[in-house]
């Protein structure tokens, strides 16, 4: 197992001592949380082309997953209160 996804697993864990286990929409959205975690701790960069490169993709394009996290981010209902 790569380091990556030793380090998402670990994140997700975390997550989800704190949240419990969502169903639907939020498992979709803690999924994605916890990519764009894991790509900032492993670039140690912000910037979405660098998070890309460091996150677990499963094979995903870079652009794609680039567009869904600036979805994610741009979303009105992801605030820093959440």
């Amino acid at each position: 197992m790569s380091d990556t996804y030793r380090r998402y697993r670990a994140i997700k864990e975390a997550l989800a001592q704190c949240f419990g286990q969502p169903q639907g929409h939020h498992a979709r959205y803690l999924e994605t949380l916890t990519a764009l975690i894991c790509g900032i701790v492993g670039s140690r960069h912000v910037h979405l082309p660098k998070i890309a490169d460091h996150a677990p993709g499963r094979g995903a394009v870079q652009e794609s997953l680039i567009m869904r996290y600036r979805r994610w981010l741009q979303n009105e209902n992801t605030t820093l209160e959440q």
